[in-house]
C-alpha cells in the first residue's frame, strides 16, 4: 500500500513523519494502524465492507451514524456511501465511507451530544495527487488540536487522549484550490462514554422505575 504523509504542523511544533508518535496538549497522535491499536483499547473497527460495494449503499443524507460514530458534512446534502471506486487502492477492500455526490469543505466524526471516546483513528483515502486539508481534534476538556496535512493515496491518522475525544474535523486547506474528495477506511474507536449528565438521568430513571415498581408491590400485599 502507498502512503505519503508530508509535512504536519500543530501550535509550532513539526509532527515526526513516520511511525513516531507526538504527545501534546494530552493528545496523542500516531502515524501508523500498528502503533495506534498497540498503544489503545480498541472496541470496534468498521471497514464498511459489509454494505452493498456497487453502486454503493447511501447511510445518510448530511450525516449518518455507523458502529456509534456519526459522521457529518458542512453540506447538509451530502450523501454519505459505502462504496467501491474502483479507482482507489483502499487499506480494506472493497469499501471506503465517503459522500459520494458532492465535495463538501469539511467531514467531522463524532460520538454523540455530549459523548467522548479515549481513542480514534482512520486511514483518509484519496486520489494519488497531494491534496491538503487541516484537521483539528476536540477533547472533553476543550483542548484542541490544530494541524495542516497533506497526503496521497491512503494515509493514517490515529488520536487517543485521557480527557475523551468528542470529535474530529477535516476541512478544507484555506488558499488550497484543489478540492478533492477524501474517503475514509478502517475507522477503529474505543468504547464511546455517554455524557455524564445523560449517565444521572439514567440513574434517575432506573431508580423512579424501581420505587414505582416497589409500591406497586406493596400495594398489592
Amino acid at each position: 500500500m502507498r502512503r505519503q504523509v508530508v509535512a504536519a504542523l500543530c501550535f509550532g511544533v513539526v509532527f515526526a513523519i513516520g511511525n513516531a508518535n507526538t504527545i501534546l496538549a494530552e493528545i496523542t497522535t500516531y502515524q501508523s494502524e500498528s502503533t495506534f491499536r498497540s498503544a489503545a483499547t480498541i472496541e470496534r473497527t468498521t471497514t464498511f465492507d459489509e454494505f452493498a460495494a456497487w453502486p454503493g449503499t447511501i447511510l445518510g443524507v448530511g450525516t449518518a451514524s455507523v458502529d456509534g460514530i456519526t459522521y457529518s458534512a458542512t453540506d447538509p446534502s451530502a450523501k454519505w456511501a459505502a462504496i467501491d471506486l474502483h479507482v482507489l487502492d483502499p487499506p480494506s477492500a472493497p469499501n471506503v465511507l465517503g459522500t459520494a455526490d458532492t465535495i463538501p469543505t469539511a467531514w467531522t466524526f463524532s460520538f454523540g451530544p455530549g459523548s467522548r471516546a479515549d481513542a480514534i483513528g482512520f486511514y483518509m483515502v484519496t486520489q494519488a495527487r497531494p491534496n491538503a486539508w487541516i484537521m483539528t481534534v476536540q477533547t472533553a476538556t476543550g483542548q484542541i488540536l490544530t494541524s495542516p496535512i497533506s497526503l496521497e493515496f491512503a494515509t493514517y491518522f490515529g488520536f487517543t487522549s485521557p480527557d475523551g475525544i468528542v470529535s474530529v474535523t477535516i476541512a478544507d486547506y484555506p488558499g488550497d484550490n484543489r478540492m478533492t474528495n477524501v474517503w475514509f477506511d478502517n475507522v477503529s474507536r474505543s468504547v464511546i462514554v455517554p455524557e455524564p449528565s445523560a449517565l444521572v438521568l439514567f440513574a434517575i430513571g432506573a431508580a423512579s422505575l424501581f420505587a414505582y415498581a416497589w409500591r406497586r408491590r406493596r400495594q398489592a400485599a
